[in-house]
């Protein structure tokens, strides 16, 4: 059975709908707008179907893709969002769309995190990913939004960009200097927030049982992933905080715009011998190439913990160095991760989704 869809101007704004099929009805600003929202859904429900085992048509063009939408999202709701009886007129309901942008991005989980956390908490959204190069962001961020784009996630190298670009900014973004997360507000305007930090501090403390408050943790390398870091780590009344760098300025420079969150120093990594520290973090980029800063030996004190903020399928370097100098727990960022993108979808959504579920089926499809 084929059917038409007609395009409607309803007021301020036009409508698509079915006319066999009223609970088939979508809206938008525009023609354009108004048919692009309907093949979405029709996608969205295509790959429900699909993923729920059922039966999906399949269209030999466009013409056809579009005239089984409503065959398509009826199936749907009968079998997953009820039956469609007496509910003529029910208006289908429109995607939101989100998305990460990066350079390179294609290695991006975000994607499947946030597909994990929409299906766990009943959210309708869509969520991909996009390689935007730094001198395309401010064009394509824009053009994100004005074609209903709800939030987006930044990763390197555009967290400072992204930090410019924002209205209105969080307070840890503002010590961060960098944004992850960007969200659509109902004024229009586009917040800024950082949720490095607390996706780091959650993965330590809730995921992995490790004690902050009253320890001392050294930092590996200064730049914008340690500062995202910074003052979460300092909200747990940690002990001190030493900062090391191969340029020792950096590092010096870095520690003093945290001064006044607590006991913090910035060493040069040959200054390190004799140090001994509860928790090391990796903040460099080194680990994921196979390099290693020049760590002396002893520098984990007794049952202490390595955390790599990168994370792979194999143990990174720094992971290794860990097991090697006989760390309680060497740990990568895959939790962090996960963290960090369940507070981001708390933030577009006001809904926080269990995030233990998506790290343990993540950990163990890289174990395959």
């Amino acid at each position: 059975m084929r059917y038409a869809i007609v395009v409607e101007k309803a007021e301020n704004n036009y409508s698509a709908y079915v006319p066999d099929l009223p609970g088939c009805i979508t809206t938008g600003y525009t023609v354009e707008e108004t048919e692009r929202e309907i093949r979405e859904a029709i996608e969205f429900h295509i790959e429900g179907l699909i993923e729920d085992g059922l039966p999906v048509p399949q269209p030999a063009s466009i013409v056809q893709y579009i005239e089984i939408a409503a065959e398509v999202v009826i199936c749907y709701w009968k079998n997953f969002r009820g039956s469609l009886d007496d509910k003529k007129g029910t208006r289908m309901t429109l995607i939101d769309h989100y998305a990460v942008f990066g350079d390179p991005v294609k290695h991006s989980k975000s994607p499947r995190i946030h597909k994990i956390f929409a299906e766990q908490t009943g959210q309708v959204l869509k969520y991909k990913a996009q390689e935007v190069p730094a001198d395309q962001f401010s064009k394509a961020v824009a053009a994100f939004f004005a074609n209903g784009g709800k939030g987006l996630n930044c990763t390197i190298p555009l967290k400072e960009l992204a930090w410019a670009y924002a209205d209105v900014k969080t307070e840890r973004a503002l010590m961060a200097k960098a944004v992850n997360t960007l969200a659509l507000q109902p004024d229009g305007s586009i917040l800024g927030d950082n949720t490095d930090g607390l996706g780091l501090v959650a993965d330590l403390m809730s995921n992995h049982g490790v004690i902050l408050a009253g320890s001392r943790i050294l930092i590996l390398g200064a730049g914008g992933a340690s500062r995202g870091i910074m003052a979460p780590l300092f909200e747990q009344s940690v002990q001190a905080i030493v900062i090391a760098n191969r340029t020792i300025d950096k590092a010096i420079n870095l520690a003093a715009e945290f001064q006044n969150q607590g006991a913090i120093t910035a060493y040069g990594f040959n200054d390190l011998k004799g140090q001994q520290f509860d928790l090391i973090i990796n903040a460099t980029s080194t680990s994921l190439s196979g390099q290693l800063p020049p760590l002396p030996d002893a520098l984990l004190a007794k049952n202490g913990v390595c955390y790599d903020l990168a994370y792979s399928n194999e143990p990174t370097v720094f992971v290794k160095w860990g097991q090697e100098n006989q760390a309680l727990k060497s740990l990568d960022g895959l939790g962090m991760l996960v963290e960090q993108a369940a507070e981001a979808f708390f933030i577009w959504r006001g809904i926080r989704p269990k995030t233990r579920p998506v790290i343990e089926l993540l950990n163990a499809e890289r174990k395959r």
